[in-house]
């Protein structure tokens, strides 16, 4: 008993040796990173005075994502450090900027770019990040680059700012609202408040009308601050004390919104249902069914569930689609010869491609052709379906058959799914999974109808056939209308930001 004990506190002390042994080293090694930062940024000799730095980026571009949080985090370290963004992918009315720059200083047509002064500046993520230390010091004192001209911050008045472009300093951002001109007032204001060291007692000063977003959505993230408020056609945001305290309410009106990067739900219904009625994946659900109760002729259970299984494979292939394309489209847009293209041209080529399908699907309608190019499964891969669907027999072979077949309805149903993910690929993935669940759910909805009528006796596998082959036309009808309808939305509403 005697030897257990000591045995019992031989092991303790072993343990909290050990454990202090690991708590000192933790802190030594977190006391030599924080050394070895501060040693970083103390060495780095930065210019005196406000220093400009332009940057180009995308929301949606994967290498810029890895490029914002390295040049936010040089604020934190110069309070004196300006920021000139121009953000190409959302902002569509900034390519134009960007292309005046690369005409004018030389630079790559890409993104993420950082331009330091007239002979140096930094394409891709890597570059930047491996070279920030060295480069940030050859920022040229009171020195601005806009698009036309090099000008000194002293005297750069911001309706000489071309775009939409927001400015970042410590812990602030100011952003144009809208293309009107500024006063002289207030162009003093502004500037004086991005550099002002007491952000707190200049902010009892400002004038101008709460607003109610306080967030900055950049490639790494969303940015959330404190305060807002909008003076004249400038918004500006800030870390520190409470609006409601000391801004004062000049009037009520509500802050204009530009966002070229949202979609309208109605056109994510709008290209689902084009799938949903889709006869390609009806068709191989109706086969697979016919089989199934074939080989089950009194389980009504199984028919069930072997369609849902279908559907479920089918979902989940569908979603995976959706982001490869999405993904595709991101990659496309990262390639050098590619990146300066914004969402506004991508959104041009999907208008016409969809209305390219439109002409198509009403081709079918006023001239129906069986396996039509573009529109159902060609001919000859029917009976090659039709054959392996004919081997299922069972829920979980109707699982696999609902994988294995969409290569084969790619054909006719992949083009809503190309038009979708285009033009979600200028946003993040997360705030794209709701669409996509969205997409996918009303493109199976009428299959998991078909299903139920089907196992519970309501309607034959026939008489859907025989219903789906009668409507064929006033189907491709309804899908070309919708089509059209979408392409010309979509166009009208790019090319008239593309207008002066």
């Amino acid at each position: 008993m005697k030897r257990d004990i000591e045995k019992a506190n031989n092991l303790i002390k072993y343990i909290l040796i050990s454990l202090g042994i690991f708590v000192v080293l933790l802190v030594t090694f977190a006391l030599l990173t924080y050394s070895n930062q501060n040693k970083d940024n103390n060495e780095r000799n930065y210019p005196e005075g406000t220093v400009v730095m332009t940057y180009f980026t995308g929301i949606g571009c994967p290498h810029c994502a890895k490029v914002s949080p390295v040049i936010h985090k040089e604020l934190e370290n110069n309070d004196k450090l300006v920021i000139l963004e121009y953000e190409l992918y959302k902002e569509t009315r900034n390519s134009q900027v960007f292309t005046d720059y690369v005409n004018r200083y030389g630079l790559e047509l890409g993104i993420p770019q950082v331009m330091y002064n007239e002979t140096l500046d930094r394409a891709g993520d890597t570059p930047f990040i491996n070279n920030i230390s060295q480069d940030i010091t050859q920022l040229i004192p009171n020195t601005l680059y806009l698009s036309d001209r090099k000008i000194s911050w002293d005297e750069l008045f911001l309706n000489d700012l071309e775009g939409y472009p927001k400015i970042y300093t410590l812990d602030r951002v100011a952003y144009r609202g809208d293309s009107a001109d500024i006063t002289d007032e207030s162009n003093t204001t502004i500037k004086e408040f991005l550099l002002t060291n007491d952000i707190d007692k200049y902010a009892k000063d400002l004038k101008g009308t709460k607003l109610d977003d306080l967030t900055i959505q950049t490639p790494s993230g969303i940015l959330t601050y404190q305060n807002g408020i909008r003076i004249e056609s400038w918004n500006i945001l800030w870390n520190g004390i409470n609006p409601d305290e000391y801004v004062t309410q000049e009037d009520n009106n509500e802050q204009e919104v530009q966002d070229t990067g949202k979609i309208s739900i109605l056109q994510v219904i709008g290209l689902a249902i084009t799938d949903s009625i889709n006869p390609c994946a009806l068709t191989v659900l109706l086969m697979m069914l016919l089989a199934i109760a074939t080989y089950h002729p009194k389980k009504k259970s199984q028919v069930l569930l072997a369609g849902l299984m279908f559907i479920l494979s089918v979902f989940i292939i569908y979603m995976l689609y959706g982001i490869l394309v999405i993904k595709a489209a991101q990659l496309l847009s990262s390639i050098n010869i590619f990146r300066g293209i914004a969402s506004v041209y991508l959104n041009i080529v999907l208008g016409i491609f969809a209305l390219i399908l439109a002409v198509l699907e009403l081709k079918d309608f006023f001239k129906y052709k069986p396996g039509s190019l573009g529109t159902e499964m060609p001919m000859k891969w029917r009976e090659k379906v039709q054959k392996i669907v004919a081997k299922i027999s069972s829920p979980l072979g109707a699982l696999g058959l609902g994988a294995f077949v969409t290569v084969f309805l790619l054909p006719c149903t992949a083009g809503p799914v190309l038009i979708l993910g285009g033009m979600l690929s200028f946003r993040d993935l997360l705030s794209n999974i709701p669409i996509l669940l969205l997409y996918n759910f009303i493109f199976v909805l009428p299959m998991i109808v078909v299903v139920f009528l089907v196992s519970l006796g309501k309607k034959k596998v026939e008489d859907i056939s025989n219903w789906k082959e009668k409507n064929i036309r006033i189907i491709h009808l309804i899908i070309g209308l919708i089509f059209l309808t979408l392409g010309i939305y979509i166009l009208i509403q790019n090319i008239n930001l593309l207008l002066p």
